[in-house]
């Protein structure tokens, strides 16, 4: 538990975790990868939560828009590759998605984003304090979507109140960190 005058420093920098950490003198290893998504304009579909079927990912991205990927396609566009026009690649990611939710047959491809996903070098999450250096706390994860919420209540839990969960202990920074 930290002192409530102690000052601790949250890293949750995602794929720029790494750049930050090395400001304490620190290695963070990543393992990062690239993601081709598509972006449906607003649709007639209510989507409120993540989809992971076999062949596609979708996931609400606001305002009637949905979030489309899969793992498939990720190289089939580089990161300094255009993305206007939308790639070919992304009529098939579109044409999946419909197969699991019909209503968007025939939704508009707004945009298209290669991102550089952050992961940590082992492929888990790091989330916990960084062994010797008091007051700095490290949260990075490609699971931020789905485990983001999750992270942040057991971190304020653990930071604010010293309330340790041990669920968190494999994904202990201590094992990457040097």
């Amino acid at each position: 538990r930290y002192a409530s005058n102690d000052t601790v420093v949250a890293i949750c920098a995602g794929r720029w975790s790494h750049t930050l950490m090395a400001t304490a003198g620190l290695d963070l290893p990543m393992a990062p990868t690239l993601g081709f998504n598509i972006y449906t304009g607003p649709t007639p579909v209510a989507l409120r939560a993540m989809v992971h079927a076999p062949d596609v990912n979708l996931r609400p991205e606001g305002a009637g828009r949905i979030l489309v990927r899969s793992e498939e396609f990720d190289d089939a566009v580089a990161l300094d590759d255009p993305v206007d026009p939308v790639p070919e690649v992304g009529k098939e990611l579109l044409a999946r998605a419909a197969r699991y939710l019909p209503g968007l047959a025939g939704a508009a491809i707004e945009g298209a984003r290669v991102a550089l996903r952050s992961v940590p070098g082992d492929k888990l999450p790091a989330v916990g304090p960084v062994p010797g250096r008091d007051g700095l706390y490290l949260i990075v994860s490609h699971s931020g979507g789905t485990m983001g919420p999750l992270l942040g209540r057991l971190a304020a839990l653990e930071i604010a109140h010293g309330e340790r969960d041990s669920r968190l202990e494999p994904f202990r920074p201590g094992r990457l960190v040097s």
